[in-house]
């Protein structure tokens, strides 16, 4: 019998997605940010990536047809994954970022953060950024203060066309295997152990051929010959008391050579 798992999850269904833009918007009036300096690209992409000024954003591909077919258009939204093992909050070093209990959201704490940086190296989609004026991480919080209160989040209240759906996350979940069964690629069915967002790709369509990072093992293969039995706070705590220790004794040698010196500069004054 599988097991359940607990809180939400949320599915954008790619053949549906207009580029309309309207969760980029909502997304920003909601969490009351700034948004970034937009500017005419080739692409059409604005702005061109997930920042911490702008947690979610439309990225536009243009496929080629095959066998003599048109060019077509295919959209992914881009924004936290909130995976069900997140990187990010195992190398937390001040367990800043963590998962909420209730939705499964992947959230963090500003008074906790020290922007050390290492949830940003670690994410395996480069959605983590840091924040150059607080210092600190800003990102998609999938809007966990509305969902705690029985509200969906805003950019999936604001789909005028149903692209983004928003539910328990077995019920969600089961509705991306039937599409995969349908022969549509979801991403965030199985990379990194499992995600709550994932994207259903139009049929046909592989994460390549849209940019999505291959990732298909539930820790980031760069890491894993690193962190050995430590596992990945282990490993953080693991440095970072090795780096104390050399701090400490290079303190006591740097202050015994000192102290050493003085001795004989009063020597040779007394001599």
């Amino acid at each position: 019998m599988a097991v359940k798992v607990k809180g939400k999850a949320m599915l954008f269904d790619a053949e549906k997605c207009i580029a309309c833009r309207a969760c980029e918007i909502a997304c920003l009036e909601w969490n009351n940010l700034p948004g970034d300096d937009t500017s005419f690209s080739p692409t059409y992409t604005n702005p061109q990536y997930v920042t911490s000024r702008t947690w979610t954003t439309i990225i536009f591909h243009e496929l080629w047809g095959s066998s003599g077919k048109p060019p077509y258009w295919v959209f992914t939204k881009m924004q936290c994954f909130h995976c069900l093992h997140p990187t990010c909050a195992e190398v937390c070093p001040t367990r800043a970022l963590h998962i909420d209990r209730d939705t499964g959201a992947v959230v963090w704490d500003a008074n906790k953060c020290i922007g050390c940086g290492y949830c940003e190296v670690a994410c395996p989609f480069g959605i983590i950024k840091l924040n150059k004026e607080t210092k600190t991480i800003d990102k998609c919080t999938f809007c966990n203060d509305r969902v705690k209160n029985g509200i969906p989040p805003a950019c999936a209240q604001a789909c005028p066309t149903g692209a983004l759906v928003f539910g328990d996350y077995d019920e969600i979940r089961a509705k991306a295997e039937a599409m995969h069964k349908e022969g549509r690629y979801v991403y965030g069915l199985h990379e990194v152990g499992g995600t709550r967002y994932m994207i259903a790709l139009p049929k046909g369509v592989k994460p390549k051929d849209v940019g999505l990072p291959h990732c298909d093992t539930t820790k980031p293969a760069y890491a894993k010959s690193d962190t050995k039995d430590y596992g990945y706070r282990g490993f953080v705590e693991r440095v970072i008391a090795e780096w104390v220790s050399i701090g400490v004794v290079g303190g006591l040698i740097l202050a015994g050579l000192v102290k050493a010196r003085t001795r004989k500069e009063g020597e040779k004054k007394e001599g």
